[in-house]
């Protein structure tokens, strides 16, 4: 069994094994769960199954392939188990490894470590706070000392944007709560991952959101606020560019409440950080810093009382 060892040093490799672990794949299927290319899952299995550690089988007009043996299994689940606690015990390093790689643009080594977290059950709120929150933090901080220009800067998020969706897919969302919330950006604002985050952990805590985007027209922003009637009202305002746009808009959402119809409004971003109190005078009923504070302090209260705790 030597050679399963020596697949298993192989990043792409691993990644196969691991998806062979929960069962017969296609090549289809393995494209689809790793970001690798077609060919190069063709090469790899091709090569594992000269090794003797993967098998292949055709059904109707479709080859399935699956590991060779229930040794090769316990060897390949043996090793990713070992990887998997590594990898919640060392999240600082692991973080850090995610932003070279989504800099570099390889998908494969980010879906790798996302997967690692999800296999060690780590919980969607970890994943974020942990891991892929100080990994684009990190991405951040390179792009403003220019040691990595703006394409590498999007590539990196747009990555991370996917690597979201990825984790949602082994999420199971919570019962229906019955309430709304509505997140976007004002004008000229366009980070959007932390708000993406707020947005996955109130879907799963049973919420139905609605998520608009970036750099919403003011209109366009009350006009979904007029329609949806939400509970909650989310905006980010990350770079300073955004501040003008943003502070009018919080103005012009307060001014959409009545007393029969009263939403609570969040708002959120390095540029809301600086200038707090503004945001709070424009009608703002709490700023956030981060997604733990959300799901921890604010959003229990909201839920049981529908208004933030006075921490915020």
């Amino acid at each position: 069994m030597i050679h399963v060892y020596e697949e298993l040093g192989d990043t792409s490799r691993r990644r196969l094994l691991g998806e062979l672990c929960t069962g017969p794949k296609t090549v289809t299927d393995l494209v689809s769960a790793t970001c690798m290319k077609q060919p190069n899952v063709s090469t790899h299995l091709a090569r594992m199954k000269v090794k003797g550690i993967v098998r292949a089988e055709k059904v109707g007009r479709q080859v399935f392939y699956s590991l060779m043996s229930a040794e090769v299994e316990a060897i390949v689940k043996s090793a990713l188990t070992k990887r998997d606690m590594h990898v919640t015990c060392c999240l600082k390093e692991a973080s850090a490894n995610y932003a070279t790689a989504a800099t570099n643009g390889d998908e494969s080594s980010c879906a790798e470590i996302v997967d690692l977290a999800i296999r060690a059950k780590m919980p969607l709120l970890d994943i974020y706070q942990e891991l892929l929150g100080p990994a684009m933090i990190l991405v951040g901080a390179w792009y403003r000392a220019e040691k990595i220009g703006t394409a590498q800067e999007h590539m990196a998020s747009a990555i991370t944007e996917r690597m979201m969706a990825r984790v949602m897919q082994s999420v199971m969302p919570a019962k229906n709560v019955e309430r709304t919330a509505l997140l976007g950006c004002g004008p000229n604002s366009w980070h959007v991952i932390g708000l993406r985050m707020l947005g996955d952990y109130l879907t799963v805590s049973g919420w139905r959101t609605l998520f608009l985007g970036a750099n919403v027209p003011h209109n366009c922003f009350l006009k979904a606020v007029d329609q949806n009637q939400p509970d909650l009202v989310l905006v980010s305002c990350v770079a300073q560019d955004g501040f003008d746009g943003g502070l009018s808009l919080i103005r012009e959402l307060s001014g959409r409440r009545s007393s029969t119809y009263r939403f609570t409004i969040g708002v959120g971003g390095p540029c809301v950080c600086m200038n707090r109190e503004a945001f709070l005078e424009a009608g703002a009923d709490f700023t956030c810093s981060s997604l733990k504070l959300f799901a921890e302090e604010y959003l229990p209260s909201i839920e049981r009382t529908g208004k933030v705790p006075a921490v915020a």
